[in-house]
C-alpha cells in the first residue's frame, strides 16, 4: 500500500513524509558526529590511517652508495633490490629529503 492510500490527505502525507525526512536528516548528522569522534579518538590513540608504508629494501645503502657514484644503473638499481624503477627513484627522493632533514 502507497503511503498516500493509508493517510488518506496528500497534504497530510507530505507533512509526514517531510517529517520522516527530517528524521533521517538527523540520524546522519548524529551518525557522522559519532564516526568524525571516533576517529579523533583513534587518532590520539595512535591508530594508523591508509595503506602501510612498506620497508625500504635490506641492501639500499649499499646501493644508493654505488648508484650515487654511477657505478650502477638506475635499471640496475632497482633490479639489484628486486623493485620497479620508478619505485627505486622514489626511495632515493626520500633517502635524500631524510638526509637533508638530519642536517639541518
Amino acid at each position: 500500500m502507497k503511503l498516500q492510500e493509508i493517510i488518506g490527505d496528500s497534504a497530510k502525507t507530505d507533512q509526514v513524509m517531510n517529517v520522516l525526512l527530517g528524521i533521517e536528516a538527523e540520524y546522519r548528522q548524529s551518525r557522522s558526529a559519532a564516526q568524525r569522534q571516533g576517529i579523533e579518538k583513534a587518532k590520539e590513540n595512535g591508530v594508523r590511517f591508509g595503506r602501510p608504508k612498506n620497508p625500504i629494501p635490506k641492501g639500499f645503502n649499499k646501493v644508493y652508495d654505488l648508484y650515487s657514484k654511477r657505478m650502477l644503473s638506475s635499471t640496475l638499481a632497482a633490479r639489484a633490490l628486486g623493485v620497479s624503477v620508478s619505485t627505486f627513484f622514489r626511495l632515493v627522493r626520500q633517502y635524500r629529503n631524510e638526509l637533508e632533514n638530519i642536517e639541518q
